[in-house]
């Protein structure tokens, strides 16, 4: 089946609008965005994404039954898909044991105009009504407080907390209403997801 079929190329919101991660064409932006964007260590690489992007493409369960053949990812563009790429918000399944997580990212240039809320409205939408993606979580650092409200804001509620292997990191852990999922600092996932066997 035609990975487009699966997701949308292209999402469009009043002020943006996502593209679909192409590998040929958005890897080196990715890379050079999330090292800048979240001061990464180790640095995004080449090899480090593609195994990223492995790891954390969606199961068919998450999937209505379907296999994609590419990660979840968007890249974030202000206006038109030709206007300044701002962002990146993606799903990721890092764990088979967690229901699949969102992410996000926003250009320190572009942050506190309401385009992280947006871009995860939208997306959220979609999943949810497109994709069928019922179960959903977000974590976030205690100290983040403003990530920490966007989440909410979008409709997430405190399920527990989690353990972000790098570092032993504990993080807040969010579902969404009506979920069944209890997380405990004994949830654990990395950055990388888990490497998935061919």
């Amino acid at each position: 089946m035609d990975q487009e079929v699966i997701f949308a190329p292209t999402l469009r919101s009043e002020c943006l609008t996502m593209t679909l991660y192409d590998a040929d064409c958005d890897s080196q932006f990715i890379c050079d965005f999330w090292n800048v964007v979240a001061g990464s260590n180790p640095p995004w690489t080449d090899d480090m994404l593609c195994r990223f992007m492995k790891n954390t493409t969606l199961s068919p369960h998450n999937c209505l039954g379907r296999k994609p053949t590419r990660p979840l990812v968007y890249i974030i563009h202000l206006g038109s898909q030709t206007g300044p790429a701002i962002g990146t918000i993606n799903i990721s399944e890092r764990n088979p044991a967690i229901p699949p997580d969102i992410g996000y990212a926003i250009h320190s240039d572009y942050r506190r105009r309401g385009y992280a809320f947006e871009a995860a409205a939208c997306v959220l939408s979609y999943w949810h009504n497109s994709l069928g993606l019922k179960d959903i979580v977000a974590f976030c650092h205690p100290a983040n407080t403003i990530s920490n409200k966007l989440i909410q804001k979008l409709g997430f509620e405190r399920g527990g907390e989690a353990t972000l292997e790098i570092g032993e990191v504990l993080v807040n852990a969010y579902v969404l209403p009506g979920m069944s999922v209890t997380l405990t600092a004994a949830t654990r996932f990395g950055r990388m997801g888990v490497d998935k066997v061919e």
